[in-house]
């Protein structure tokens, strides 16, 4: 019985109706040639139209929207093809931390007085570089921005080979030697051989995802709050941009083809995830879920259908992004279908309930049969933390039941 209360408590909240009744089936293998989701399902009418009401009607609600417009605006004055280059592929590191043990090059540990991700970023307005606030020093010391540009291949992915090396100079403090605090994207050694992981800090902490503090995670949650707030067609402009450009590299993300014990994740120690590490890549995925969701009428637009297409084709894509049905595509196959093999393989995986939302949450905004049935057996199957089930009821519940108390940040209560 407790099991059963448990496993209801973690799904009950995401579940559609009529959508999936925990039995196991058998669904023929999809095939579809175009985007299948037909409707929004979270964000459905009744729902945006309760929530525009409550703005007219509330000034909770209407510093709600006050909030999501400023910080939407910060973003689209950017413009659209800032929003849909800012977007790192998987030829860039992600890090939480320059070097967790170490610190800072300048200071050592005397940095984490500013606490536990001290170092500073400011992606809108000075692109590429962190900020040591013990010291005042910025790292990386060389114009890595340009590095990056000169790096880009064909179809505007980074590739290291491809880089002017003339840009791999200490331009920010010389006094102290060409190399020092050069970073190439892979990080800067020291004297002493100590890796310090500017650039994959930066990427990872400040674009993908930062606790509130990354640009990727802050511009698509503002775009698509005030996009459903006020309904203003260029907040969904700005958020399917990058929606569109964050699908093309979406699927080739592995974090564990880089160093864990020189870029810090959070991931439980397995040194899986795909943007950032598998407990935050929960959170991080339904933002770009939830944003499918909410842009989806508005992808028909006529001027983002244009700037898209003019991507796709400036680089070469093989999908070409001229319709509204493309462009959705796009996104269903490289955001959302994404989540349930990533789930399957831990590259999603937090603590109890984080996985299962995010699948559920997948499922959900899929909207289509068989995936949608698929996704929610899958969820409400026993199995163990590898690939056999979501709920991994025999580890996550079973295993965790105790006559003692027994805690961790996943499981924590007394049985008697």
């Amino acid at each position: 019985m407790l099991r059963k209360h448990v496993v209801w408590l973690l799904l009950i909240g995401l579940l559609a109706g009529g959508m999936g009744t925990g039995q196991s089936r058998v669904y023929a293998d999809p095939q579809p040639l175009g985007a299948v989701k037909t409707r929004s399902t979270i964000y459905t009418p009744d729902k945006v139209q309760a929530a525009r009401q409550n703005v007219q009607n509330y000034s909770w609600a209407e510093s709600l929207k006050n909030a999501a417009v400023d910080k939407a605006d910060r973003y689209l004055a950017k413009g659209y093809d800032f929003l849909w280059n800012v977007v790192p592929p998987q030829s860039l590191p992600r890090s939480t931390s320059a070097n967790l043990q170490l610190g800072s090059p300048v200071t050592g540990t005397a940095i984490y007085q500013y606490g536990d991700h001290p170092w500073r970023a400011d992606p809108l307005n000075e692109p590429w570089k962190i900020t040591d606030p013990s010291s005042g020093y910025k790292f990386p010391t060389n114009d890595f921005q340009s590095y990056y540009e000169s790096g880009l291949n064909s179809h505007g992915i980074f590739d290291p080979s491809l880089a002017d090396p003339a840009y791999l100079v200490n331009e920010s403090y010389p006094e102290k030697g060409p190399t020092w605090g050069v970073d190439n994207g892979s990080g800067w050694v020291d004297e002493n051989g100590n890796t310090w992981a500017f650039i994959g800090l930066y990427t990872g902490y400040y674009i993908w995802y930062g606790q509130g503090k990354a640009l990727i995670e802050d511009a698509v949650r503002a775009f698509r709050d005030a996009y459903l707030y006020t309904g203003d067609v260029r907040y969904a402009r700005g958020g399917v941009a990058m929606l569109d450009r964050i699908a093309d590299v979406y699927p080739s993300l592995v974090l564990n083809r880089y160093d864990r014990s020189i870029y810090s994740n959070s991931d439980k120690g397995t040194g899986l995830g795909k943007a950032v590490g598998s407990i935050w890549e929960t959170m991080l995925v339904k933002d770009f879920l939830s944003a499918y969701d909410a842009f989806f009428p508005a992808m028909g637009d006529a001027q983002l259908i244009a700037f898209l297409s003019a991507k796709a084709q400036q680089f070469g894509l093989d999908n070409p992004k001229s319709s509204a049905d493309a462009i959705r595509k796009n996104i269903e196959d490289g955001i959302v279908r994404q989540v349930f093999p990533a789930v399957k393989g831990m590259q999603i995986y937090g603590n109890t309930g984080m996985h299962q939302s995010a699948l559920t949450m997948a499922a959900v905004v899929l909207d289509s049969l068989p995936e949608t049935g698929q996704w929610l057996d899958y969820v409400m199957q026993a199995g163990q933390p590898t690939t056999t089930g979501g709920l991994w009821i025999e580890f996550d519940v079973t295993d965790r039941v105790r006559t003692e108390a027994l805690g961790d940040d996943r499981f924590s209560f007394r049985v008697s």
